[in-house]
């Protein structure tokens, strides 16, 4: 079988992206959804890119979460024959950073329970990083640009030299989260070999305790079938321990589920029947070459029969079937580690406009990562 290439998008573009026709602007929100087809090829065409950088998740948290975000986004363009295509994109969102009577305004990716990992969309190329980095100093009046859990291999390291050339102010590159995936085999047998037997035993174990309990059924859910199950699947998270927690501590508000519902075109909703009751439930976001898990949820009644266990490996087993590259857990749980064959790290850094008020942040933020890190003060 010919597998796909990795990380579920097409290999990246060849252009060249340093040509001087390379130019950079601040896009305001009408300009911005005009150009979504543009962003949605930068996306598809971006190797490091994933579901959550593309305008269907994008777009949909500048509509559900208004207030957060600013309706612009810094661009890098490039002129093409037939006109101006995308080479990188930052979609803004206002974070802003008070601490007593001072606040930073700080901008960057938006920030929230669905947003893992980040994306720019821009290959590590000098000048289309200077160039957003000029629209950021000259066109916000921002005081630090924060990029959060940043994929992109060797894209941090080149934003944190290239903002010092500028005469910028920046900290370092650090690790941001560690998210576990799992390249898959060539078929379904021959990546459950590469599992633990011990964990191969538990899988068999539970599903057929589970069948044991009662008549199990399994749906793999899409598009109009998966918004008619969604009063199931909110039956689930209420059974969960996610849902039997304090609201603010989990991503099952209203807002959250308004987001799941302008996402339902997008990937499928996975469902396990217990004699007919809704007992877990895995929401997996899909392009054509990955399947991303975006919620997870079960019934914590039934936890001695796991069947969140039963329903993720029934996921795992479809993905092989449909040839899919990899499965991307967007977390890293002790959970995830069992299925996972790597991870992916993501990188976060700060870029601080020089400046008496970023100045006392970025000298208060170093202090503390000091002191976290266990640095002598004297050192």
């Amino acid at each position: 079988m010919t597998r796909p290439a990795p990380h579920g998008l097409e290999p990246a573009a060849t252009a060249n992206v340093t040509a001087p026709r390379l130019h950079a602007r601040l896009l305001e929100a009408a300009d911005l959804a005009g150009r979504v087809p543009l962003w949605a090829e930068r996306a598809r065409r971006c190797p490091d890119a994933t579901v959550f950088a593309a305008p269907l998740f994008q777009m949909a948290l500048r509509e559900i979460w208004p207030h957060q975000h600013r309706g612009q986004a810094m661009a890098v363009m490039r002129a093409t024959p037939t006109g101006d295509a995308i080479a990188g994109l930052l979609p803004l969102a206002d974070l802003p950073l008070a601490r007593g009577p001072f606040e930073i305004r700080e901008v960057g990716f938006a920030r929230n329970a669905h947003t893992l990992r980040n994306h720019l969309l821009m290959p590590p190329d000098p000048e289309a990083v200077g160039a957003m980095l000029v629209v950021w100093k000259e066109e916000t009046e921002s005081d630090t640009l924060l990029l959060e859990n940043l994929c992109g291999e060797g894209l941090p390291g080149l934003i944190h030299a290239t903002a010092l050339e500028m005469g910028l102010w920046a900290d370092p590159p650090r690790d941001g989260r560690r998210l576990m995936i799992a390249d898959l085999a060539d078929d379904y047998q021959a990546y459950l070999a590469s599992r633990s037997g011990q964990f191969r035993r538990q899988i068999r174990k539970h599903r057929r305790a589970l069948e044991g309990a009662g008549t199990l059924g399994i749906e793999r859910l899409t598009g109009k079938d998966l918004r008619r199950a969604i009063p199931a699947w909110r039956q689930v998270v209420a059974a969960s321990w996610q849902g039997r927690a304090a609201p603010e501590s989990v991503a099952n508000t209203d807002e959250d589920w308004a987001l799941h519902h302008a996402l339902s075109d997008c990937g499928a909703l996975w469902i396990a029947r217990l004699d007919g009751r809704p007992v877990a439930a895995l929401r997996m976001l899909e392009d054509t070459r990955t399947a991303y898990v975006h919620t997870m949820h079960f019934d914590q009644n039934l936890k001695a029969l796991a069947p969140g266990i039963t329903l993720f490996d029934e996921m795992m087993r479809n993905a092989c079937t449909r040839a899919l590259a990899r499965v991307d857990f967007n977390g890293s749980s002790a959970f995830f580690a069992r299925w996972a064959t790597g991870h992916v790290q993501t990188r976060t850094l700060r870029i601080y406009r020089p400046g008496l008020r970023a100045g006392g942040a970025r000298a208060a933020r170093s202090i503390l990562h000091r002191f976290r890190a266990g640095v002598p003060p004297s050192t």
